[in-house]
């Protein structure tokens, strides 16, 4: 017997997308096509005299039914040897009537939309091995807090002009003392920490004769996060964890995103990298989506549906510290009047 499930992929984070990530686990087999599985035998040339004005002039009937607009994604296929029925004038037709996101969504089965991502310019760019931690210099753990929600902290470096997330954790229905201690038990271990053990720093906690170290390991973290988090940010201190204040990291929902944005890529340079072992991470900022508004385009606020708010929290901890340290790479907010 066989369940077979068809549908196509458009958003982030919905039903279908949630069945192809759960796949996986329920040992089912994920078969996908696009409309090269249905073409008729045809050619699209790599080259041709046509400028990019011509292909989209009506009136210059051999520049419009040009096909080589479409070799873009015909790269590695000889469409000669397609067995299909649909003409490559239907597909053509297709691409100029659809934006381009469009069609790579629901025409080639790409990815699912980008136009409704928050963070739409993060990439492949964006993650790299390069962002793995270098002993040295300072450790910033940029948090969000919950107890039903997850808790996320991630462990960053500011460094070479650009923020490098190394490391993370994450979990929920915990204390906000068990995440903190974890995220110290991470930085007893980096290779170049020099100071009390992990069970020294539980004596120290847990004692009332317990005393802070002399000197202070240099390696040590500095906290910046969710600034309602009032529980998160009184275990940082009875930690000895520094943390930035409520007022200088604020809850700017719109500026900080703007702010996260401009950090991923603005104007060719890639301020924000992310190590692939961020995997809750790198889920989170490829499926955070806005609101859908009536008229088809999206609010700059995130959608505050349940599909969507699962993946809020790694990116909410990021924008809050990457908002806190703006000015330490140049970037500002983008409200009138303001840096």
């Amino acid at each position: 017997g066989q369940f077979i499930t068809t549908s196509t992929r458009q958003k982030p984070g919905g039903l279908m997308q949630q069945a192809l990530d759960d796949a996986p686990g329920r040992g089912a087999r994920i078969y996908t096509f696009c409309v090269w599985e249905t073409i008729e035998p045809c050619r699209v040339p790599r080259k041709c005299r046509h400028t990019a004005e011509q292909h989209v002039d009506v009136e210059n009937v051999k520049a419009w039914r040009c096909t080589q607009p479409l070799a873009q994604y015909t790269e590695g296929l000889d469409l000669r040897k397609a067995a299909g029925w649909r003409p490559i004038s239907d597909v053509l037709a297709t691409y100029r009537r659809m934006a381009q996101d469009t069609f790579e969504v629901q025409v080639l089965n790409m990815r699912p939309e980008a136009g409704a991502l928050i963070y739409a310019n993060f990439s492949e760019a964006n993650i790299s091995e390069a962002a793995e931690y270098v002993p040295g210099r300072g450790v910033l753990w940029f948090y969000d807090s919950g107890f039903n929600d997850p808790t996320w902290i991630g462990f960053f470096q500011l460094r070479g002009g650009a923020f490098h997330l190394f490391d993370e954790i994450s979990g929920s229905r915990q204390s906000a003392r068990h995440w903190i201690r974890e995220g110290i038990r991470k930085v007893v271990e980096l290779p170049d920490y020099e100071g009390p053990d992990f069970a020294a720093w539980s004596e120290v906690w847990n004692s009332d004769a317990g005393q802070w170290p002399d000197p202070w390991p240099e390696v040590w973290p500095h906290a910046a996060g969710d600034p309602t988090a009032g529980q998160f940010h009184h275990e940082l201190k009875e930690h000895g964890v520094g943390r930035s204040s409520p007022k200088r990291v604020k809850h700017e929902i719109v500026d900080g995103q703007d702010v996260l944005r401009a950090a991923i890529s603005a104007a060719g340079v890639i301020r924000f990298f992310v190590h692939p072992r961020c995997e809750q991470f790198l889920t989170a900022v490829k499926n955070f989506r806005a609101t859908e508004l009536p008229d088809g385009s999206y609010s700059e606020r995130p959608d505050i549906t349940p599909g969507n708010h699962k993946f809020s929290h790694p990116v909410d901890g990021t924008r809050y510290g990457v908002y806190r340290y703006r000015r330490e790479l140049g970037l500002g907010a983008t409200r009138a009047g303001k840096e």
